[in-house]
């Protein structure tokens, strides 16, 4: 069963999950982390400056 581009699943008879299969998984890791650290960091912005206006 395919996920998403580059992510498939395989289940069994019953419906369970029993193999995840992700191709270029070291690029999907490192996108999937930059983009939670920029997140983080934008947060940690938005929240700085609200403590500023203060």
């Amino acid at each position: 069963m395919e996920l998403g581009p580059n992510i498939t699943a395989e289940l069994n008879d019953d419906g369970e999950l029993i193999g995840l299969e992700i191709l270029n998984a070291s690029a999907f890791i490192r996108d999937s982390v930059v983009e939670s650290l920029l997140a983080m960091m934008l947060a940690f912005a938005k929240a700085e400056n609200t403590l500023s206006d203060r």
